[in-house]
């Protein structure tokens, strides 16, 4: 529940976040370990990510219009 208020109140979508948040409401996650290789693969991803942007060679996030369609949304050209 605190993941899904978290994403909410940010207004992000994170669906890995979701399916962790899963995983351990369903006790798949039960021993310290597991948690542990949980984290450790996060951290992981996250230094990746970091290096990729650092190295200019990740995808970078772009806005997406959220406002939904408009009146005029068939006079919009590709």
């Amino acid at each position: 529940m605190l993941t899904t208020a978290g994403m909410v109140a940010a207004d992000l979508r994170h669906a890995p976040a979701c399916a962790t948040t899963l995983i351990v409401s369903l006790g798949l996650l039960s021993s310290v370990a597991d948690a542990l290789l949980v984290g450790t693969s996060i951290a992981l991803l996250l230094a990746t990510h970091r290096a990729l942007l650092a190295a200019d060679i990740a995808p970078v996030r772009t806005e997406v219009d959220r406002s939904g369609p408009t009146a005029n949304s068939s006079d919009r050209t590709s």
